[in-house]
C-alpha cells in the first residue's frame, strides 16, 4: 500500500496484495479513506478538549492568513512554495493561539488547490503532438545538444506535465519519502518509548489503562468502521466499494487498531503532568493494539482469499472436460 500519512496500515494492505488480486484496488482506496478521516477527527479531539487558554489575536490572525491561502486558491496560484511560506506563518499563529498547532497542517491542506488546469484527453493530445515535433525536429547535433526545434518541444511537454499535476498531488510526491522514512519513524522513536523506570510489570499489562486504550483501539475501531459503514450505505450516501462485501469491509475494520501516531500525541497530551507509570500503560496498550490489530486484520483477509481461492478451485475442477 502506498499510504503513510504517519500510521502502519501499509504492513497489512500492501500493492503486492492488489496485483494479486488478494485485495482490490477500491478497498485499498476505503482503508486509505479511512486513515485520513480517523487522523482529521484525532486533530480536532486535540483542538477541542486539550486547549486550556487561547490567545484571540493570534486566532484572528490566523484567520487572515487562511483567507490568504483561500485567495491563492481562488486566483489560480499553483506556487507551492508560497503555500509553504502561508503554512508555516500559519503554524506558528495556532501554536501561540493555544490551538494545538496540528490544526493548522489539516486546514492548509484542504486549501492546497487540487484540481488539474488540463484533463486527461487534452494533456494526451498535447503530448503526442510535442513528442512528434521532437522526433520530426531531426536528431540531435554534435555533443547530442537538441536544436531549437526540439527544446521548445521539450518546454512546452513540460509545461503540460505540470498543468496536469495538481499542486496537491506535486506536493504529496515531494513528501512522500521524507514522511514515511524519516518524519514518521522519528516520531515514533520520540513518543513510542516506554519508559522502564517507573517500575513496570508483568502485570501491568491486566492494568484497567492498559486494557482500555488496547480494547478501545482493536475492538472500538472495528464497532465504529462497521457501523459507520453500515449506516452510510443504508441511508444511501455511499456503496460498499467494487467487488467487496461486507467480510471484507470487517476485515479492514481490524485495520483501524494501528493508527498509532495520533495515539500515542493523545496519550502524551492526557497524561501529561500526572503519574508517569499511567503514561507507560497506555502506551503498552497503544502499541499492543497495533500488533493485535495488524495481525487480525492479516489473517481475517488472508483466510478470506484462501477461501476464494479454493471456491474459484472448485467451481474450475467442476467443469465439463470436453
Amino acid at each position: 500500500m502506498g499510504y503513510s500519512y504517519g500510521d502502519g496500515y501499509r504492513l497489512c494492505v500492501g500493492d503486492t496484495d492488489v496485483a494479486r488480486g488478494r485485495i482490490t484496488w477500491s478497498l485499498k482506496v476505503f482503508v486509505i479513506a479511512y486513515a485520513i478521516f480517523d487522523d482529521i477527527l484525532a486533530v480536532l479531539i486535540i483542538a477541542t478538549f486539550y486547549t486550556e487558554a487561547l490567545n484571540w489575536l493570534a486566532l484572528i490572525a490566523a484567520a487572515g492568513v487562511l483567507l490568504c491561502v483561500v485567495g491563492l486558491n481562488l486566483a489560480g496560484v499553483r506556487w507551492i512554495p508560497a503555500y509553504a511560506l502561508l503554512g508555516i506563518v500559519l503554524w506558528w499563529l495556532m501554536f501561540i493561539s493555544g490551538v494545538h498547532a496540528t490544526v493548522a497542517g489539516i486546514l492548509l491542506a484542504l486549501l492546497i488547490p487540487t484540481r488539474a488546469r488540463i484533463n486527461a484527453g487534452k494533456f494526451l493530445a498535447e503530448g503526442h503532438a510535442f513528442l512528434d515535433e521532437f522526433e520530426h525536429g531531426g536528431r540531435p547535433g554534435l555533443g547530442l545538444h537538441m536544436n531549437d526545434q526540439q527544446v521548445a518541444a521539450v518546454q512546452a511537454l513540460e509545461v503540460s506535465c505540470e498543468q496536469i499535476q495538481t499542486p496537491s498531488q506535486r506536493l504529496e510526491h515531494s513528501l512522500y519519502y521524507p514522511v514515511s522514512f524519516v518524519i514518521v519513524p522519528l516520531f515514533v522513536l520520540a513518543n513510542a518509548g516506554l519508559d522502564l523506570r517507573v517500575g513496570l510489570h508483568p502485570a501491568e499489562l491486566l492494568s484497567t489503562v492498559t486494557l482500555g486504550v488496547m480494547l478501545g483501539l482493536v475492538v472500538g475501531k472495528q464497532l465504529g468502521i462497521m457501523l459507520f459503514s453500515w449506516l452510510m450505505v443504508k441511508v444511501g450516501w455511499a456503496a460498499l466499494p467494487e467487488q467487496a462485501n461486507w467480510r471484507h469491509i470487517y476485515g479492514v475494520s481490524w485495520l483501524g487498531g494501528i493508527g498509532f501516531t495520533m495515539s500515542l500525541f493523545i496519550a502524551d497530551l492526557a497524561f501529561e503532568g500526572q503519574n508517569p507509570l499511567l503514561l507507560t500503560e497506555a502506551k503498552m496498550g497503544i502499541l499492543l493494539a497495533a500488533l493485535v490489530s495488524g495481525g487480525g486484520g492479516y489473517l481475517f483477509l488472508r483466510l478470506m482469499n484462501r477461501e476464494r481461492e479454493a471456491s474459484s478451485e472448485r467451481v474450475v475442477s467442476e467443469v465439463p472436460r470436453r
